[in-house]
Parts: C-alpha cells; structure tokens; sequence
C-alpha cells in the first residue's frame, strides 16, 4: 500500500489571527497589548532551541510513521520517503520508519534533524519548504488486505454500507437491476484525512504534568490535553491553553510551557470565550 500527502509548516509570526476584547469590556487597548504580547513571544522562539526541538518532534512523528494508526501497526516493513521542496529543487530522505520510535523523543538520527531543519525553516519564516510525504507499506499478506482509512460521515450513502469511510472519488454506480450490495464495487480510493493526519504529527505533547517516561505516551498538542485513548484531560487549570495563553508576554520558549505553546500555535485553535 502507498500513502502520500504533502504538508508546509508557516511562519509562527502569521499564527495569530484575530484578537477582540471581551462583551461590554471597557478597556478597548486589551486586544492591541495582546498583539503586542504575543508578537514578543514569537519574537523570542524565531531561531530558539524551543522551535528546533518542536520542530524535530515533529519531524520524528513523520518519519516513524505514526500518523499511519493501524496500519502502521500491522506492516511487516514500513518505508517513508520525503522530499522537501523549495524554489524548484528538491531533497530526499528516506527512512526505516519500524525502527523509530514512537514513545520517546530521544536519540535522534542525523536524517531526522535534517528534515527537522526544514520544519523549523518554516516556522522561522526562514523557507517555504513544502514536505512530501510517501510510505510504502509491507503488510506481509499475499491477496487483497484490508486497510483502515478514516470514518467519514457520508450523507446518501449507498444502502448496505453502515460505516462509510473516507476516500477521494465516488463509488461506482450499481447496474440496474443489480443489488447494491451484490459483487465488489469501487467505493473510491481510500484515504486518511488531514485532521487524522495532523492529530497524529503533533503527538509530540510529553511535558504535561505528571508525565512519566517509562510508564505514559506522547499526547497530542490540545489545548486541554485531551486524549480519547486515555479517555482522560491531561491539562486542567493553569496547564491548559486557555491559562498559558494569558502568560506568553514572560513565557520563555525554551521551557516545557514554552515548548508546548509553540505546539498550540501550529495547531490552531480558539483560546478564549465570548466572556473573555
């Protein structure tokens, strides 16, 4: 099986969107002195060991393969290329996914702090370097295997098919007088889609409190610290990214908090209320 995608990482300093003070708020120079706040705080990270170290965690999670889910678990032998791509020319690395690992972020190859490199490029605002991304997966299995794409909802889905998955084309039209269900039909090329495929690079998150080495995993990069697999908020209170948000004017980016907001600023999200 073959999986490709492409991914460009931007410049930190285009990450904040929108800034607007709270309903009824009186004091109408919050949203200019939060700019002002953040922009210092990118402003500090642009070339820091805090972005080249989130910027190789993520490099890590690509290279080993991680945002495959289950069919990483399954391969038999898993190779990922990349190319980066910038003004033209282009750069390939290869990588024996299976033999990184994907619970620690430790003892990094010389391959992975060169893709790492362009990563951080981009969050720098130093390249535009776009990423793409190739496994070929050994399953091991002579015949057709069964592959595991993202769920998708699929509104008029053909009768028969409870759990459509997501992919890219359309089925096939059944012939007339033909059950639906009858035979094998195309339902169109199988495909994982970006959410699953982001959520997977920015597992990156082991500075949340409590973390312990030898006993828990990476999470993902969420403002609360939300992990379905563990069915549980590894952030709360002044660790999520709600309350660290409101510290980025002394936070230091070379810290685990530093380190985690920058996570935050590559994901996106909202990180306030309509009373805030």
């Amino acid at each position: 099986m073959v999986v490709r995608f492409s991914v460009r990482f931007l410049d930190l300093r285009d990450a904040l969107h929108a800034v607007s003070a709270a309903k009824g708020d009186q004091d109408t120079s919050l949203p200019e002195r939060y700019r002002a706040s953040f922009a210092a705080f990118v402003e500090r990270a642009i070339g820091s060991a805090g972005v080249d170290e989130v910027a190789t965690r993520f490099a890590r999670n690509i290279a080993n393969g991680r945002w495959l889910w289950r069919n990483r678990t399954l391969a038999r032998a898993l190779s990922i290329t990349t190319t980066l791509e910038f003004n033209g020319n282009g750069h390939t690395l290869s990588f024996d996914a299976l033999s990184i690992p994907t619970r620690h972020f430790d003892g990094y190859a010389e391959r992975e702090r060169s893709l790492a490199g362009a990563i951080a490029d981009g969050l720098n605002g130093r390249a535009k370097t776009s990423i793409l991304v190739e496994a070929l997966v050994d399953f091991g299995i002579p015949g057709a295997v069964e592959v595991f794409p993202s769920q998708s909802y699929v509104p008029g889905k053909p009768s028969g098919f409870a759990r459509p998955l997501y992919c890219v084309g359309h089925p096939q039209r059944a012939p007339s007088g033909v059950s639906e269900v009858d035979g094998v039909r195309v339902m169109g090329q199988a495909a994982l889609r970006d959410q699953k495929l982001t959520n997977a690079l920015r597992t990156i998150d082991t500075w949340y409190p409590g973390y312990d080495p030898l006993v828990n995993r990476p999470i993902a990069i969420e403002p609360n610290g939300a992990s379905l697999r563990e069915q549980r908020f590894f952030r709360v209170k002044h660790s999520s990214a709600f309350e660290l948000s409101r510290q980025l004017n002394v936070l230091d980016p070379n810290t685990p908090d530093g380190m985690y907001m920058l996570g935050v600023l590559v994901r996106g999200g909202v990180l306030s209320s309509a009373k805030e």
